[in-house]
């Protein structure tokens, strides 16, 4: 008797923690793209972790640009304006353009639906605490999406890294 619901609990613990899952991503991913479209900056301060994105993104231009320039010397003048394009790019406005970029529309005000309209996205579960959603227009192909990256800390899921599989090699 005492076995059999040890067993129980252990299964509803189990099953639980698999909907805990693959349930809260996802609603991470909603809250994000209401922030985006509201250009709610409460939101997206807890959606997004602000400084680790900003340092994910400078690595992953500074990569592309490294590989793209083998003399060096085009790398090495951008470099001192990947801060200041990051730190452009990273806000509200910034972040709704870079979203419509991979592939969804340009959000309507106060239509948190509109944006995904005509897009593909996709949850991949990389590890227990990462979770990569991949947009794309529904008439491209996946190699056409771009990647964000989910994180989890603790019990809560927070955006840390915007990328696409166009750049010469998109951080891990």
């Amino acid at each position: 008797m005492l076995k059999s619901t040890l067993t129980k609990l252990l299964l509803a613990a189990v099953l639980l923690t698999a909907v805990w899952y693959v349930w809260t991503p996802r609603r991470s991913w909603d809250r994000f793209l209401t922030g985006v479209v509201m250009a709610d900056t409460d939101l997206l301060q807890q959606t997004v972790d602000f400084p680790v994105l900003r340092e994910n993104l400078k690595h992953d231009i500074e990569v592309s640009l490294r590989q793209g320039n083998e003399a060096g010397l085009g790398a090495a003048l951008a470099t001192g304006l990947v801060n200041q394009m990051v730190n452009i790019t990273i806000t509200p406005r910034g972040m709704a353009q870079l979203i419509t970029g991979f592939g969804m529309r340009t959000p309507e005000p106060g239509s948190v639906d509109s944006v995904a309209a005509g897009s593909v996205t996709t949850f991949r579960y990389r590890s227990p605490s990462r979770v990569e959603v991949r947009i794309r227009p529904a008439d491209a192909d996946d190699a056409a999406a771009g990647v964000i990256t989910l994180t989890r800390t603790g019990f809560t899921w927070r955006v840390t890294r915007l990328s696409s599989d166009r750049l010469a090699n998109p951080g891990n």
